[in-house]
């Protein structure tokens, strides 16, 4: 019973881990959408390179988080 708590526990916190990521994405892409339209250009390519290095990052912590859980035999 302890291991499916532990399972259950480990999955949704991918989940939020996850939608966390989608929704910083998705901020990411509003924020570069909004100065383009006031045409600020070149900062779009400085906000660009820092969302692909948050997703990176939070992609790097997803991931290595779940091979955590596989090793230690949560899941």
């Amino acid at each position: 019973m302890d291991r499916v708590l532990l399972a259950v526990f480990a999955l949704l916190s991918f989940y939020v881990a996850y939608a966390y990521l989608l929704n910083q994405e998705l901020a990411a892409r509003w924020e570069t959408s909004r100065r383009r339209t006031l045409g600020q250009d070149d900062l779009i390519r400085d906000s660009k390179w820092e969302s692909r290095a948050r997703f990176r990052g939070m992609s790097a912590l997803i991931l290595g988080l779940f091979l955590l859980a596989i090793v230690t035999g949560v899941l």
